[in-house]
């Protein structure tokens, strides 16, 4: 079945390079430099995406196929461990841009799944994973307005992507910064990577003479992804979910380039939480709020040398009513940092290393001393450890915490258009867990093994190899390999 990629990639490699032959003459802009001249398949897809001047529509079409076994270490011996499964994500987007700077726009997403390995033939209602995912949604309905009455300011409301803590000064070029979106990135963890979005107003003041940008963001982010906006198809049960519980949140975000080679960022940010769903697979929202205070710097030492480091405080209260848990007052740290160093040489070689930290909670402290990672509930820095993380979490896919995470990192480019990327990471955790059927008496998580390769064949083409090991240690009670693989086709229009 895996074949199956290779088979529909011909076709889309051929047209898209057929799209992609150059014409021989070229086109002088006013600024006196040559352009190379678009093929006329080019500038026949540029001429239907933008019919008019105030209008600009394109689309996406992502094909995966997935293997994950063993994610879960506290299911073994298990029969229906392995899965093996094909994504096929189809986006369609719309831009109106009736003034210069007032832009409307509008995305639809899909994104069923074939299974070939489920992981159990029935977990209740709605959560078969067999088929269920035949659904389509808005995720994104938005509106922005930029330098609102000649003024340095920009309003943007309603469905978007955001995503806070942007690779900056010292992630510029080529460098390569693997998880720069600590906190916020993902509004919606239950669906995969299908979407991103948060329903949210956005509130930017660009102060470009003190070369410093002062936001605030409002979320209003309900559980169900049908509570705002219709679907089609609509789901039941779990499938319904985006996350687990209602969340509104309000951030204020500075961030300032004063300082040569440097980016200081600041942040306060606001998350209250009210739990939606509870299974009787001890799967649910929690309940609760959560104040964060922290702050970033991003500092180029050389032309080659960059550094990251970012840290926070939360503190507040949370409860787990699917667990029965009460509620506990917070008191929580975590810290996130990257040193990366750039070659620049013929082959982009780029070395790095990482050093994160969550804090954890010890059984039956008074205290909920385990880090939120607030809306950061997406593959940072592994697609494995995701569904690894939920067994810790009681099924909350991506929420790290208890988790020391330390190691190196290199990427290169061995021809043009090919990038391939390495990491190791020693996992730990701060905090050892009371032994049971999930964990063990460690406190080593394992070792983590990450490695992908992606070719772009044009600017409409690109695919990549994925794959992940993780060799668990005495932190968990069971020591099978876990592993996740990926080939995956994105073509876009």
């Amino acid at each position: 079945m895996k074949a199956a990629l290779a088979t529909m990639a011909m076709p889309l490699g051929l047209a898209v390079a057929q799209a992609q032959t150059t014409a021989p003459s070229a086109t002088t802009p006013p600024g006196g430099q040559t352009a190379p001249a678009k093929s006329p398949t080019e500038q026949w897809i540029q001429d239907v995406k933008n019919p008019t001047s105030w209008l600009n529509w394109g689309g996406d079409l992502r094909l995966r196929n997935e293997y994950v076994d063993n994610a879960s270490t506290s299911k073994q011996p298990d029969p229906y461990h392995q899965q093996d499964f094909f994504r096929y994500r189809a986006r369609v987007s719309l831009n109106l841009t009736p003034l210069d700077n007032l832009d409307f726009k509008f995305r639809m997403v899909s994104e069923p799944r074939e299974f070939m390995k489920p992981k159990s033939p029935a977990q209740g209602p709605g959560m078969d994973y067999t088929g269920n995912y035949m659904q389509g949604l808005v995720d994104n309905l938005s509106m922005s307005w930029k330098e609102i009455g000649g003024a340095p300011l920009s309003l943007s409301v309603g469905r978007q992507d955001i995503m806070l803590g942007e690779k900056g000064v010292a992630q510029g070029g080529n460098a390569y910064y693997w998880g720069s979106y600590w906190l916020v990135g993902d509004g919606s963890p239950l669906d995969g990577s299908r979407d991103y979005f948060l329903d949210s107003a956005r509130v930017k003041l660009d102060l470009k003479d003190a070369k410093t940008t002062i936001e605030g963001i409002g979320i209003l982010n309900h559980a169900r992804n049908s509570d705002f906006l219709p679907t089609i198809n609509k789901l039941s049960g779990f499938n319904e979910y985006l996350t687990e519980q209602n969340e509104v949140g309000g951030i204020l975000y500075l961030s300032n380039k004063s300082l040569e080679k440097t980016q200081l960022d600041a942040y306060f940010i606001y998350k209250g939480d009210t739990a939606k769903y509870v299974s009787a697979r001890q799967l649910g929202g929690d309940t609760g709020e959560i104040y964060t205070v922290g702050a970033k710097v991003a500092r180029n030492f050389s032309d080659k040398l960059l550094w990251t480091v970012e840290g926070a405080y939360q503190f507040g209260h949370k409860e787990y009513p699917y667990l029965g848990i009460a509620s506990k007052e917070i008191s929580a740290y975590g810290f996130n940092s990257m040193l990366t160093y750039q070659f620049k040489d013929a082959l982009k070689d780029q070395f790095r290393f990482s050093f994160e930290f969550l804090s954890g909670s010890k059984p039956g402290s008074t205290k909920d001393n385990s880090f939120d990672i607030l809306w950061g509930r997406y593959p940072r820095w592994s697609e494995l450890y995701v569904n690894t993380a939920a067994g810790d979490t009681h099924g909350r896919p991506g929420q790290y915490q208890d988790l020391i995470r330390f190691g190196p990192g290199w990427s290169f480019d061995p021809v043009k258009n090919l990038n391939i990327i390495a990491e190791y990471a020693a996992l730990f955790a701060p905090e050892s867990m009371a032994p049971n059927a999930t964990f063990g008496s460690g406190n080593f998580r394992g070792h983590y093994a990450w490695a992908t390769m992606t070719y772009k064949f044009c600017d409409h083409l690109k695919a990549h190899l994925w794959a992940e090991f993780l060799f668990p240690g005495d932190y968990y009670a069971q020591k099978n390999m876990a592993s996740f693989l990926r080939a995956e086709l994105h073509f876009t229009f």
